[in-house]
């Protein structure tokens, strides 16, 4: 009898076992699959108060306007190498791309790229050259 007892202890510890391992297997299986789905649908929600993150619906409309000429936007961005305010002006011209703005932009050193820095007569940090078929906009820092 005691040999039956201790099967079935075994055979209990060996379900348990399966169990568990089961379970990993299927958190991982959902991890991976929650992954593969966050990097297919970028979803990104602006929770500040001030929507500091997000496009104000009067910059919507006037993408939507902007789009119907088929126009394309060209941008240059004067930054030194490493500055925070580059990733802060990145982020908002991505915005505008996924609003359906035909942009492209470029971020330059001044320092490394000072003959282009020249031809824009870029005399600050920061300034963004904006480009339309053969206008010429300057935006200061």
């Amino acid at each position: 009898m005691k040999i039956l007892g201790k099967n079935k202890l075994q055979a209990n510890k060996l379900i348990v076992t399966g169990n568990n391992c089961l379970i990993i297997i299927i958190v991982l299986m959902l991890a991976v699959i929650i992954n593969l789905l966050a990097a297919r649908f970028h979803f990104r929600f602006d929770t500040t108060r001030q929507k500091l993150y997000s496009l104000s619906d009067q910059s919507k409309q006037t993408i939507k306007e902007f789009g119907r000429g088929k126009k394309r936007l060209k941008i240059y961005g004067f930054f030194k190498t490493g500055d925070t305010n580059q990733e802060m002006v990145q982020d908002l011209l991505k915005e505008y791309q996924k609003e359906g703005l035909n942009l492209s932009y470029q971020f330059v050193d001044p320092y490394k790229k000072q003959a282009l820095a020249k031809q824009y007569q870029v005399q600050e940090l920061g300034s963004l050259v904006l480009l339309l078929d053969q206008k010429e906009i300057k935006v200061l820092a």
